[in-house]
């Protein structure tokens, strides 16, 4: 088994292994194996951030399975990572995918629960009685506007790194996502709106100081921002690891967020 790392002239190689477009995403590196016989048989994308990394995308031909390529794709990545005083590796993973998790406690990754991820249709929100009125009734407790409209964005990076929120990768759309500034525009709460792989909608954070109407801001301005961009028959994705998201769209969608569990998530972390 060889482990090469994955660049534009050998990427045709390795694209039937991954998400159609995922090899150009450039928050992230990607390693690729290939068996005796020549076939690409296995393909790993991984993401670092300070001294974290985590691993984004990991996937193994059915044909080369249990004969060492996710083994080899691993201790290439451990290796790469010391180098450069990665402490911790971390993996996301659905809890019904019982092959990895055995695997990554092989390999001595500590796994536990990490929450679930809901999925609820976007015009079940956007056209929900409680956000039409909330849109008639509220007004904003500051400037809302998207990060392409946000005259100095490295203000929202300073902000974020300030929550301990990473960078923002890609897929969060500089047209999409929602800042919120007070009257001297400070920056002080935010809606990150990601666009999946599998071409869903993501809340990846929410962040609102002030009063308890802040968070509402955002959703009066995301179903204006849902209605221009014509979004209605998508659906959102969020995680139970925002409780202020899950109570607001219960609330507003007037839904028991339960029957919306699409997935359970647990993750795996070692130290390096």
């Amino acid at each position: 088994m060889r482990v090469t790392g994955i660049a534009p002239d050998n990427a045709e190689y390795f694209e039937t292994l991954v998400p159609r477009g995922a090899l150009d995403d450039e928050d992230l590196f990607w390693l690729g194996a290939i068996a005796e016989d020549g076939a690409a048989c296995a393909v790993m994308g991984v993401g670092v951030y300070e001294d974290m990394a985590y691993i984004d995308w990991i996937y193994t031909d059915p044909d080369y399975r249990e004969k060492g390529a996710a083994r080899a794709l691993l201790n290439t990545l451990k290796i790469l990572l010391r180098r450069i005083d990665v402490e911790m590796l971390q993996i996301s993973f659905s809890d019904d995918d019982e092959n990895l998790e055995e695997f990554l406690e092989m390999e001595g990754f500590l796994t536990d629960e990490d929450g679930q991820i809901f999925s609820i249709p976007v015009h079940e929100l956007i056209y929900s009685e409680l956000l039409e009125r909330y849109a008639e009734e509220h007004h904003a407790e500051g400037q809302i506007m998207t990060l392409s409209e946000l005259k100095r964005p490295d203000d929202l990076y300073d902000y974020l790194a300030r929550n301990g929120i990473p960078p923002l990768r890609d897929d969060e759309d500089a047209a999409s996502s929602l800042i919120r500034t007070d009257r001297d525009g400070k920056i002080n709460g935010c809606m990150l709106i990601s666009r999946r792989r599998d071409e869903d909608l993501e809340i990846s954070y929410l962040l609102s100081e002030g009063q308890a109407g802040g968070a509402v801001d955002f959703f009066v301005a995301f179903k204006e921002l849902a209605t221009e961009m014509d979004w209605q028959e998508d659906n959102i994705i969020f995680t139970d690891r925002s409780g202020e998201v899950i109570r607001l769209i219960e609330t507003i969608a007037a839904i028991d967020i339960d029957s919306y569990t699409v997935t359970e998530r647990k993750t795996g972390l070692i130290t390096l």
